[in-house]
C-alpha cells in the first residue's frame, strides 16, 4: 500500500530523527507497512531504549475494495475478517516494539503525551481527521514534531489540505514522496482550543478558503493532483458543475502530465456516478 520511498522515509525518521521525547504514530497500517518501516528504524536507533513503543491504529477489517484490489496480499483472509493475525505475523519480533489499537479509531482517546512523529494513512472520512486532528495535533511537540499526511497529494481527499490550511501558522512544508505524502515539521504547539469540532460544518466559503491557504506551498504537478481533490470539495458544497468544470481546466493546463491527467478522469468518472 505504500511506495518504497514512503517507507524509507518513516524508516529513517524512526532510526535517525526520533530521540524518545514523544511518541511515534501509525495512524493506519493495513498489514504493516508502515509499521514495519517505523519499527525497523526504532530497532536500529541508538536511543532505542528510552523510546516509547509505536502506537499503531487500525480496524484491522477486511473491505470488500481491498479484497479486488489487493488478493494476492489478503489471500485466506475474507471480507469482514480481522487481518490482524496477518500483520502480526507479518512484523514477527518488530510485533515487541508495537502498542496495537484495533479498532475504529474515533473510539480511542490519546493520553496527551508528546508525539514526535505522526504518520497519517487512516483518515478517509472527514469525522475520522476531526478526531485524528483533535487527538493529536495538540500533542504534537513545537519544533520536533513531524506530520507526515499520507493521502495530502491525491485526489480524493480535501479536508487534509483544508486541515493544513487551517494551520498554516504552525507547520512548515518539508518535503514530499510521489505521489502521496507530504512531510510538515511542527512550528507551533497547537491549542486544542483552536481546533473546530468538524470542519465539514465550517461555512462553506471558509472552507474553500483553507483549501486555498492548504495548497498553496505546493507547484507543479503536486499542486494539480492536490487541485483534482477541490472537485471533491465542490461536490461536497453541492456543486457537482463546478466540479466537472475544474477538472476540466486541470486536463486543459496540464495535457502533458500522464499522472494529472489519470487523477483527473479517475475524479471525473466519479462526477458522473453522482446524483445531483
Amino acid at each position: 500500500m505504500l511506495s518504497l520511498e514512503e517507507r524509507r522515509l518513516l524508516y529513517v525518521l524512526a532510526r535517525d530523527y526520533v530521540h524518545g521525547d514523544g511518541a511515534i504514530i501509525d495512524a493506519g497500517c493495513f498489514l504493516g507497512g508502515s509499521t514495519i518501516a517505523l519499527a525497523g528504524g526504532l530497532a536500529e536507533n541508538p536511543r532505542a531504549e528510552r523510546c516509547p513503543p509505536i502506537h499503531t491504529y487500525d480496524l484491522f477489517a477486511l473491505d470488500a475494495s481491498y479484497k479486488h484490489s489487493y488478493p494476492g496480499l489478503v489471500d485466506g483472509i475474507e471480507v469482514g475478517e480481522s487481518m490482524r493475525p496477518r500483520f502480526e505475523a507479518l512484523l514477527g519480533p518488530l510485533l515487541a516494539r508495537v502498542e496495537v489499537h484495533e479498532g475504529d479509531i474515533c473510539g480511542e482517546r490519546w493520553s496527551g503525551d508528546p508525539v514526535e512523529v505522526l504518520f497519517i494513512d487512516i483518515c478517509k472520512s472527514w469525522a475520522i481527521n476531526d478526531h485524528v486532528v483533535g487527538q493529536f495535533f495538540p500533542a504534537l511537540l513545537p519544533g520536533r514534531g513531524v506530520i507526515v499526511q499520507q493521502d495530502l497529494i491525491h485526489e480524493w481527499l480535501p479536508y487534509l489540505t483544508m486541515t493544513m490550511g487551517l494551520f498554516r501558522d504552525s507547520f512548515e512544508l518539508i518535503d514530499a514522496v510521489p505521489w502521496c505524502s507530504a512531510v510538515y515539521l511542527c512550528t507551533r504547539a497547537i491549542p486544542a482550543a483552536e481546533i473546530p469540532p468538524s470542519l465539514d460544518a465550517l461555512p462553506a466559503a471558509e472552507k474553500v478558503a483553507l483549501f486555498d491557504r492548504g495548497s498553496e506551498p505546493f507547484t507543479g504537478e503536486y499542486r494539480a493532483v492536490i487541485e483534482c481533490s477541490r472537485a471533491m470539495l465542490l461536490l461536497n458544497l453541492g456543486d457537482p458543475a463546478a466540479a466537472a468544470n475544474h477538472l476540466a481546466a486541470i486536463r486543459r493546463e496540464h495535457p502533458g502530465s500522464e499522472r494529472v491527467q489519470h487523477v483527473a478522469g479517475e475524479v471525473a468518472r466519479y462526477l458522473a456516478t453522482q446524483t445531483p
